[in-house]
């Protein structure tokens, strides 16, 4: 097998989230969802986000839930006075709740956080399945949003381009983690599937493709949520070139400049370490 591939195997495998972490992590949101749903003014709640999509990280992940709030279209609120909501009803039942971005995000010594985010259902305006008015990052508004659509796409693309969709989706997650960039986790999935609509290449390339078309999806946002992707586009890039030619050391020395210390190191022609 090919050095380098070897090499974002053992990455990818350090920084998924194991199923039993997965699972424990679900299990304790269920919990929180049961009585969140029961509260006056809630209508129900809704799991989504990578780990219901099994394309969560470590370290970083949270399990991510939709609180559908039961209030007329009239009576729509700001997006800090249901955030304030959520916070009261999570206090009460003694949760340590606060606001984080969009949603209030409730933490836990042992294991993984619960992101918990207001929305209101559009059926009623126009007649759309499971679609969403989420809170903006900026909490000035609100936006559409549709987690089955997005599941839907997801789904696709692993059945087009295979496992290692996946695996490209966990690894720009990562990078986009480790380098403090606010490029929502969701935004980096819905790029992933809209730059491969018919196949992914050999790893190391696809993921060099994503961070191109990033920079060109992005546009003008690139400056503010990923000041480091041009520069993560050029290095991925000549990452490839060394690879092709055949200097493994220096492909991998530039991957770990991307992904960090968790991107093994090759210190010779048949090892690695790391």
């Amino acid at each position: 097998m090919d050095k380098i591939r070897e090499c974002f195997d053992e990455f990818i495998d350090r920084i998924s989230l194991g199923e039993a972490e997965r699972r424990s992590a679900l299990a304790r949101a269920d919990i929180l969802m049961e009585y969140v749903s029961r509260c006056s003014g809630i209508s129900k709640c809704i799991m989504t986000g990578s780990m219901a999509r099994t394309t969560a990280i470590k370290r970083y992940s949270d399990v991510d839930v939709i609180v559908i709030l039961d209030l007329p279209s009239a009576q729509r609120p700001t997006v800090d006075y249901a955030l304030d909501l959520l916070i009261r009803l999570l206090r009460t039942a003694g949760y340590e709740a606060k606001i984080s971005g969009a949603a209030v995000s409730v933490s836990f010594v042992n294991g993984y956080g619960i992101d918990f985010m207001p929305a209101f259902d559009r059926k009623g305006a126009d007649g759309g399945l499971c679609d969403f008015d989420i809170p903006r990052n900026d909490r000035k508004g609100w936006l559409r949003y549709s987690p089955d659509d997005q599941t839907r796409r997801t789904s696709s693309a692993v059945k087009i381009c295979g496992p290692d969709f996946k695996k490209l989706v966990r690894a720009v997650k990562w990078w986009a983690r480790i380098h403090g960039h606010q490029v929502a986790s969701y935004e980096l999935e819905l790029i992933a599937c809209e730059t491969f609509v018919k196949e992914l290449p050999e790893l190391p390339q696809a993921i060099a493709r994503f961070f191109q078309s990033a920079t060109l999806r992005l546009g003008a946002q690139v400056s503010i949520k990923a000041p480091g992707l041009k520069d993560a586009s050029s290095v991925a890039r000549r990452a490839c070139e060394l690879q092709e030619i055949g200097d493994i050391v220096g492909s991998a020395s530039l991957w770990r400049r991307i992904f960090g210390e968790q991107f093994p190191i090759v210190v010779c022609r048949d090892h690695l370490h790391s």
